[in-house]
């Protein structure tokens, strides 16, 4: 389940008006935990999947890589218009505690 913060982070991200209905954590991730969030934006279903890095060792190694997976993500993005549309980072966990 998504700590407070990080649901506030949701709602802060995609606008005033979100409103998140549930969640349910994907399985299979080593280094990160996984989430699909089903919402309301704007008057519309929407559904997003956050991803949070929990594996402190690897994020030592790679302290940027939050940033590093948004930048692929708009660059396979604007290759292939087939992928899902990133919408926030938050690079170094500070706004979500991950």
């Amino acid at each position: 389940m998504l700590n407070k913060r990080t649901s506030s982070w949701i709602k802060e991200s995609l606008g005033v008006d979100a409103e998140i209905h549930s969640m349910k954590q994907l399985h299979g991730g080593i280094s990160a935990e996984t989430h699909v969030v089903m919402m309301t934006v704007g008057g519309k279903a929407k559904e997003v999947v956050i991803k949070q890095y929990t594996n402190e060792s690897w994020l030592l190694e790679e302290p940027n890589l939050a940033r590093n997976e948004m930048e692929n993500l708009k660059f396979i993005r604007n290759e292939n218009g087939a992928m899902p549309v990133p919408i926030a980072v938050d690079p170094d966990g500070e706004k979500t505690g991950h």
